[in-house]
Protein backbone atom coordinates (compact mmCIF):
# COMPACT_ATOMS: atom_id res chain seq x y z
CA UNK A 1 0.00 0.00 0.00
CA UNK A 2 1.40 3.40 -1.03
CA UNK A 3 1.19 5.88 1.86
CA UNK A 4 2.93 8.91 0.36
CA UNK A 5 0.89 12.12 0.24
CA UNK A 6 0.06 13.52 -3.23
CA UNK A 7 -2.86 15.67 -2.07
CA UNK A 8 -3.80 17.79 0.94
CA UNK A 9 -7.46 18.81 0.75
CA UNK A 10 -8.69 21.41 3.19
CA UNK A 11 -11.97 20.83 4.96
CA UNK A 12 -14.82 23.32 4.77
CA UNK A 13 -14.39 24.27 8.42
CA UNK A 14 -17.83 23.43 9.80
CA UNK A 15 -16.27 22.60 13.18
CA UNK A 16 -13.73 25.45 13.27
CA UNK A 17 -10.74 26.47 11.16
CA UNK A 18 -10.22 24.42 7.98
CA UNK A 19 -7.82 21.50 8.40
CA UNK A 20 -5.63 19.88 5.74
CA UNK A 21 -6.65 16.25 5.18
CA UNK A 22 -3.61 14.27 3.95
CA UNK A 23 -4.78 11.81 1.30
CA UNK A 24 -2.47 9.05 0.11
CA UNK A 25 -2.09 7.56 -3.36
CA UNK A 26 -3.83 4.46 -2.02
CA UNK A 27 -6.72 6.53 -0.61
CA UNK A 28 -7.36 8.21 -3.95
CA UNK A 29 -6.72 5.20 -6.19
CA UNK A 30 -8.93 2.77 -4.30
CA UNK A 31 -11.70 5.34 -3.85
CA UNK A 32 -11.72 6.03 -7.59
CA UNK A 33 -11.84 2.32 -8.44
CA UNK A 34 -14.66 1.67 -5.96
CA UNK A 35 -16.63 4.57 -7.44
CA UNK A 36 -16.19 3.35 -11.03
CA UNK A 37 -17.21 -0.17 -10.05
CA UNK A 38 -20.31 1.00 -8.24
CA UNK A 39 -21.65 2.95 -11.23
CA UNK A 40 -20.22 0.81 -14.01
CA UNK A 41 -18.16 3.72 -15.31
CA UNK A 42 -16.18 2.80 -18.43
CA UNK A 43 -14.30 4.36 -21.34
CA UNK A 44 -17.49 4.90 -23.35
CA UNK A 45 -18.88 7.28 -20.70
CA UNK A 46 -18.87 11.06 -20.85
CA UNK A 47 -18.84 12.61 -17.38
CA UNK A 48 -20.08 16.15 -16.90
CA UNK A 49 -17.41 18.07 -14.98
CA UNK A 50 -19.45 20.73 -13.18
CA UNK A 51 -17.70 20.36 -9.83
CA UNK A 52 -14.52 22.27 -8.89
CA UNK A 53 -11.49 20.01 -9.20
CA UNK A 54 -9.90 21.44 -6.05
CA UNK A 55 -12.76 19.87 -4.08
CA UNK A 56 -12.77 16.20 -3.05
CA UNK A 57 -16.04 15.40 -4.85
CA UNK A 58 -14.94 16.87 -8.18
CA UNK A 59 -11.36 15.65 -7.97
CA UNK A 60 -11.99 12.04 -6.93
CA UNK A 61 -15.43 11.21 -8.29
CA UNK A 62 -15.39 13.18 -11.54
CA UNK A 63 -11.73 13.52 -12.55
CA UNK A 64 -9.84 10.60 -10.94
CA UNK A 65 -12.57 8.03 -11.55
CA UNK A 66 -12.84 9.03 -15.22
CA UNK A 67 -9.08 8.89 -15.74
CA UNK A 68 -8.95 5.47 -14.08
CA UNK A 69 -11.17 3.93 -16.77
CA UNK A 70 -10.38 6.24 -19.69
CA UNK A 71 -13.75 8.00 -19.73
CA UNK A 72 -14.19 11.49 -21.17
CA UNK A 73 -14.74 14.48 -18.87
CA UNK A 74 -16.68 17.39 -20.34
CA UNK A 75 -15.56 20.36 -18.25
CA UNK A 76 -17.79 23.32 -17.44
CA UNK A 77 -15.80 26.47 -16.55
CA UNK A 78 -18.73 27.97 -14.65
CA UNK A 79 -22.03 26.32 -13.82
CA UNK A 80 -24.97 27.60 -15.82
CA UNK A 81 -28.01 25.34 -15.88
CA UNK A 82 -29.18 26.20 -19.40
CA UNK A 83 -25.65 25.81 -20.77
CA UNK A 84 -25.32 22.48 -18.97
CA UNK A 85 -28.44 21.13 -20.67
CA UNK A 86 -27.11 22.17 -24.07
CA UNK A 87 -23.76 20.57 -23.26
CA UNK A 88 -25.43 17.29 -22.27
CA UNK A 89 -27.06 17.25 -25.71
CA UNK A 90 -23.94 18.29 -27.65
CA UNK A 91 -21.45 15.96 -25.93
CA UNK A 92 -23.92 13.12 -25.25
CA UNK A 93 -23.14 13.20 -21.54
CA UNK A 94 -23.92 9.93 -19.74
CA UNK A 95 -22.99 10.73 -16.12
CA UNK A 96 -23.87 13.91 -14.23
CA UNK A 97 -22.19 14.43 -10.85
CA UNK A 98 -23.46 17.46 -8.97
CA UNK A 99 -24.71 19.00 -5.76
CA UNK A 100 -28.43 19.47 -4.96
CA UNK A 101 -28.56 23.14 -5.98
CA UNK A 102 -27.42 22.13 -9.46
CA UNK A 103 -30.25 19.64 -9.87
CA UNK A 104 -32.76 22.26 -8.74
CA UNK A 105 -31.32 24.81 -11.16
CA UNK A 106 -31.41 22.37 -14.08
CA UNK A 107 -35.09 21.66 -13.38
CA UNK A 108 -35.84 25.38 -13.47
CA UNK A 109 -33.64 26.21 -16.47
CA UNK A 110 -35.08 27.69 -19.64
CA UNK A 111 -32.90 26.17 -22.31
CA UNK A 112 -35.51 25.34 -24.91
CA UNK A 113 -35.91 21.82 -26.30
CA UNK A 114 -32.80 19.73 -25.56
CA UNK A 115 -32.08 16.04 -26.01
CA UNK A 116 -30.81 14.66 -22.70
CA UNK A 117 -31.62 11.04 -23.43
CA UNK A 118 -27.91 10.10 -23.23
CA UNK A 119 -27.96 10.53 -19.43
CA UNK A 120 -27.88 7.14 -17.74
CA UNK A 121 -27.09 8.02 -14.14
CA UNK A 122 -26.70 11.06 -11.89
CA UNK A 123 -24.76 11.37 -8.64
CA UNK A 124 -25.57 13.80 -5.84
CA UNK A 125 -23.59 14.67 -2.74
CA UNK A 126 -22.29 17.50 -0.60
CA UNK A 127 -25.67 18.40 0.93
CA UNK A 128 -29.18 16.97 1.40
CA UNK A 129 -31.12 16.45 -1.82
CA UNK A 130 -34.83 17.13 -1.24
CA UNK A 131 -36.83 14.03 -2.11
CA UNK A 132 -39.27 16.08 -4.21
CA UNK A 133 -36.35 17.38 -6.34
CA UNK A 134 -35.01 13.85 -6.79
CA UNK A 135 -38.36 12.53 -7.93
CA UNK A 136 -39.10 15.46 -10.27
CA UNK A 137 -35.65 15.25 -11.86
CA UNK A 138 -35.89 11.50 -12.42
CA UNK A 139 -39.38 11.92 -13.89
CA UNK A 140 -38.32 14.80 -16.15
CA UNK A 141 -35.01 13.44 -17.44
CA UNK A 142 -35.46 9.69 -17.08
CA UNK A 143 -32.13 9.24 -15.27
CA UNK A 144 -31.78 7.92 -11.73
CA UNK A 145 -30.12 10.10 -9.08
CA UNK A 146 -28.07 8.29 -6.48
CA UNK A 147 -27.10 10.03 -3.22
CA UNK A 148 -24.05 9.36 -1.15
CA UNK A 149 -21.92 10.55 1.73
CA UNK A 150 -18.36 11.76 1.73
CA UNK A 151 -15.89 13.94 3.55
CA UNK A 152 -12.53 15.43 2.67
CA UNK A 153 -11.07 13.06 5.27
CA UNK A 154 -12.52 9.97 3.51
CA UNK A 155 -11.10 10.57 0.02
CA UNK A 156 -14.10 11.49 -0.17
CA UNK A 157 -16.65 8.73 -0.77
CA UNK A 158 -17.76 6.57 2.14
CA UNK A 159 -21.27 5.40 1.24
CA UNK A 160 -23.75 5.46 -1.64
CA UNK A 161 -27.09 4.22 -2.79
CA UNK A 162 -26.87 1.55 -5.48
CA UNK A 163 -28.49 1.33 -8.89
CA UNK A 164 -31.61 -0.71 -8.24
CA UNK A 165 -31.12 -0.56 -4.47
CA UNK A 166 -31.87 2.88 -3.13
CA UNK A 167 -33.81 4.69 -0.43
CA UNK A 168 -34.66 8.37 -1.04
CA UNK A 169 -33.20 10.58 1.68
CA UNK A 170 -30.60 7.98 2.62
CA UNK A 171 -26.84 8.23 2.14
CA UNK A 172 -26.89 4.54 1.26
CA UNK A 173 -24.56 1.70 2.19
CA UNK A 174 -20.75 1.61 2.66
CA UNK A 175 -19.03 2.10 -0.70
CA UNK A 176 -17.36 -1.32 -0.84
CA UNK A 177 -16.23 -4.25 1.28
CA UNK A 178 -13.08 -2.39 2.31
CA UNK A 179 -15.04 0.35 4.10
CA UNK A 180 -16.85 -0.10 7.40
CA UNK A 181 -19.43 2.29 8.87
CA UNK A 182 -21.33 2.21 12.13
CA UNK A 183 -23.30 4.51 14.42
CA UNK A 184 -21.90 4.94 17.93
CA UNK A 185 -22.67 6.74 21.17
CA UNK A 186 -20.40 9.16 23.03
CA UNK A 187 -18.32 6.26 24.37
CA UNK A 188 -17.74 4.77 20.91
CA UNK A 189 -20.17 1.89 21.48
CA UNK A 190 -22.40 0.93 18.56
CA UNK A 191 -26.03 1.89 19.16
CA UNK A 192 -29.05 -0.30 18.33
CA UNK A 193 -30.68 -0.11 14.90
CA UNK A 194 -32.86 3.00 14.63
CA UNK A 195 -31.12 4.91 17.44
CA UNK A 196 -29.27 8.17 16.80
CA UNK A 197 -25.49 8.28 17.13
CA UNK A 198 -22.37 9.51 15.37
CA UNK A 199 -21.20 7.91 12.12
CA UNK A 200 -17.67 6.51 12.36
CA UNK A 201 -15.79 5.13 9.36
CA UNK A 202 -12.86 2.75 8.99
CA UNK A 203 -11.18 1.55 5.81
CA UNK A 204 -8.89 2.30 2.90
CA UNK A 205 -10.56 5.67 2.34
CA UNK A 206 -9.64 7.24 5.70
CA UNK A 207 -6.95 9.92 5.47
CA UNK A 208 -3.46 9.56 6.92
CA UNK A 209 -4.16 12.50 9.24
CA UNK A 210 -4.45 16.28 9.41
CA UNK A 211 -1.44 18.23 8.17
CA UNK A 212 0.65 19.45 11.11
CA UNK A 213 -2.21 18.80 13.56
CA UNK A 214 -1.34 15.64 15.51
CA UNK A 215 -3.68 16.44 18.41
CA UNK A 216 -6.68 16.93 16.14
CA UNK A 217 -5.76 13.80 14.19
CA UNK A 218 -5.69 11.79 17.43
CA UNK A 219 -9.07 13.26 18.43
CA UNK A 220 -10.64 12.42 15.06
CA UNK A 221 -9.24 8.91 14.50
CA UNK A 222 -9.55 6.36 17.29
CA UNK A 223 -8.33 2.79 16.70
CA UNK A 224 -8.64 3.38 12.95
CA UNK A 225 -12.21 4.72 13.18
CA UNK A 226 -12.70 8.24 11.84
CA UNK A 227 -15.34 10.24 13.76
CA UNK A 228 -17.32 12.22 11.20
CA UNK A 229 -19.40 14.48 13.44
CA UNK A 230 -22.50 13.45 11.47
CA UNK A 231 -25.39 12.22 13.62
CA UNK A 232 -27.38 9.47 11.97
CA UNK A 233 -29.51 6.37 12.27
CA UNK A 234 -28.98 3.02 10.57
CA UNK A 235 -32.12 1.14 9.54
CA UNK A 236 -32.80 -2.59 9.50
CA UNK A 237 -31.54 -2.87 5.90
CA UNK A 238 -28.21 -1.23 6.70
CA UNK A 239 -29.00 2.15 5.10
CA UNK A 240 -27.76 5.27 6.88
CA UNK A 241 -29.82 8.45 7.35
CA UNK A 242 -28.11 11.62 8.59
CA UNK A 243 -30.30 13.68 10.91
CA UNK A 244 -27.96 16.32 12.37
CA UNK A 245 -24.41 17.49 12.99
CA UNK A 246 -22.69 16.89 16.32
CA UNK A 247 -21.29 20.41 16.22
CA UNK A 248 -22.18 23.52 14.24
CA UNK A 249 -20.18 26.65 13.64
CA UNK A 250 -21.70 30.04 14.36
CA UNK A 251 -19.82 33.07 12.99
CA UNK A 252 -20.78 36.31 14.70
CA UNK A 253 -18.90 39.57 14.43
CA UNK A 254 -15.99 37.84 12.70
CA UNK A 255 -15.49 35.29 15.49
CA UNK A 256 -16.10 31.57 15.27
CA UNK A 257 -17.79 29.60 18.03
CA UNK A 258 -18.91 25.98 18.29
CA UNK A 259 -22.40 24.89 19.24
CA UNK A 260 -22.77 21.31 20.47
CA UNK A 261 -26.11 19.90 19.36
CA UNK A 262 -28.35 17.71 21.45
CA UNK A 263 -29.12 14.37 19.83
CA UNK A 264 -32.38 14.08 18.02
CA UNK A 265 -34.49 10.97 18.32
CA UNK A 266 -36.57 11.80 15.25
CA UNK A 267 -35.66 10.24 11.91
CA UNK A 268 -38.01 12.45 9.89
CA UNK A 269 -35.24 14.67 8.53
CA UNK A 270 -32.83 12.47 6.54
CA UNK A 271 -29.78 14.41 5.39
CA UNK A 272 -26.75 13.81 3.25
CA UNK A 273 -23.29 14.31 4.75
CA UNK A 274 -20.76 16.90 3.75
CA UNK A 275 -17.12 17.69 4.40
CA UNK A 276 -16.35 19.04 7.87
Amino acid sequence: MIRTIPVILYTSGTTGAPKGAQLTHSNLYRNALAFTGLFGLNRTDVVLGTLPLFHAFGQSNALNASIAVGACVSLVPRFDAAAVLRLIERHRVTVFAGVPTMYTAVLQAEAGPTDTSSLRICVSGGAPLPVEVLREFESTFGAQILEGHGLSETSPTASFNRPGRTKPGSIGLPLDAGIEMKVVDGDGIEVPTGDVGEIVIRGHNVMKGYWNRPDETAAAINDGWFHTGDMAVRDEDGFFFIVDRKKDVIIRGGYTSIRVNSRRSSTNIPRCGRPR
